[in-house]
């Protein structure tokens, strides 16, 4: 299911016609500065060594509602998530537990890794 930041959904059993370029994958329980800010450097990063307009990489957050380590998310939390995007980004949802079966959903995407780095 893409949910476009005006609040337009796409049906969840149709092909996106043209997947985000960019997707963050995560939890966002909550969503944060962080999860915001990587996207943003790596929509800009994309658009530098493309040499492509910044406002023309397309990027998303997914939520996957199923994950190998934690329970399935209900119906309730997954509105709690998705409502704190507030209409300020797209956001996936999708049953694909891992990496391996995203990019088959998601063909010639790229997706935002990133880590909270521990200091000693």
């Amino acid at each position: 299911v893409h949910i476009y930041r005006d609040g337009c959904v796409a049906s969840a059993r149709a092909p996106l016609l043209k997947p985000p370029q960019l997707i963050l994958s995560g939890s966002f329980n909550p969503k944060h500065r962080g999860h915001s800010g990587l996207l943003e450097s790596a929509q800009l990063y994309w658009a530098e060594s493309t040499h492509t307009p910044r406002d023309g990489v397309t990027a998303a957050f997914e939520l996957s509602v199923v994950n190998p380590d934690k329970p399935t998310l209900s119906h309730d939390e997954i509105m709690r998530r998705i409502t704190q995007f507030g209409g300020t980004a797209d956001v996936l949802l999708s049953r694909a537990p891992t990496f391996a079966k995203k990019s088959l959903l998601y063909p010639g995407s790229c997706f935002v890794v990133g880590f909270v780095g521990i200091h000693p």
